[in-house]
């Protein structure tokens, strides 16, 4: 993935900050992330929900944009059916219904 890519995707989960930190369930996403964390990654923020409620949305945020390959493992987490956020994952990847023949 190219750090414009990347870049830009930060920069539209950072704008819509606030409603992903709201919306996203740490102990329903974690388990699709674990492709895209570490296991000690998972436990900790696992805790942090324990301790801090959805804080903890915060700073799965804030690990997640610091691996490679974080937009797709967090697009395909928010679209999975326990966690059905497409509408959060549609901010990432707004053309997921367009054809590949059309994007080119």
């Amino acid at each position: 993935m190219d750090n414009n890519y990347e870049a830009s995707k930060f920069r539209l989960l950072e704008a819509n900050r606030i409603d992903f930190v709201k919306r996203i369930n740490v102990p329903a996403i974690l388990p699709h992330l674990a492709g895209t964390l570490s296991r000690s990654d998972m436990e900790y923020l696992h805790a942090q929900w324990k301790l801090n409620g959805n804080n903890a949305a915060s700073l799965l945020l804030d690990k997640l944009v610091r691996r490679d390959d974080w937009v797709e493992g967090l697009v395909q987490a928010l679209r999975s059916d326990d966690v059905n956020l497409n509408n959060l994952a549609d901010i990432l990847d707004p053309n997921h219904l367009i054809p590949d023949i059309i994007k080119h």
